[in-house]
Order: C-alpha cells, then sequence, then structure tokens
C-alpha cells in the first residue's frame, strides 16, 4: 500500500492547486501532528505549536504540498537530531 501511495504522489508532482493560503496556518498543519507524535516537550512542557493566522502572511501556493514538505523537513530534523526522539512513523 505505501509504495502505491508514493506512485500516486509522484504522479501528482506536476500537478499544482493554487489557492489563497497563509503561510501559518501551513506551519501549523505541518508541524502539530509531528509534535504530538514525538511528544516534544520545552522547558518540561508538551510543545504546542500556536502559530495565529495573520493576513501578511498570505499568499497563492498549493497547500497541500507545502504542508507535505514542512511536515518531511521537520521529521527529518528530529530524525537526524542528536537526541532524536524514537517516534517519527506518521
Amino acid at each position: 500500500m505505501e509504495f502505491s501511495d508514493d506512485f500516486l504522489k509522484l504522479s501528482e508532482a506536476n500537478r499544482i492547486n493554487l489557492k489563497k493560503t497563509n503561510l501559518l496556518a501551513i506551519l501549523h498543519r505541518a508541524l502539530h501532528p509531528v509534535a504530538a507524535a514525538c511528544g516534544i516537550k520545552i522547558n518540561g512542557k508538551q510543545f504546542q505549536p500556536r502559530l495565529e493566522k495573520k493576513s501578511e502572511f498570505d499568499f497563492q501556493a498549493d497547500e497541500t504540498k507545502l504542508v507535505d514538505l514542512f511536515s518531511e523537513l521537520a521529521k527529518n530534523s528530529l530524525k537526524w537530531a542528536d537526541k532524536a526522539p524514537h517516534c517519527i512513523s506518521i
């Protein structure tokens, strides 16, 4: 099943669905699941990304592709950190 999902994503890679979106909303969608799955703590408190949507961060983009990009970056950063939690299985 995973291979077919990857193949489908690859076949759709050249399709861009531009719409008005917001960078902070994209980052929230990308980082929240990673933080929740990993139980990331800062100063002993569970990390909860709180990014308020602000109009100055509005732009035209393919939101789904950017969410995937930032999510992968976050997961890879945690995976390769020296003391990475072993939770990257999303």
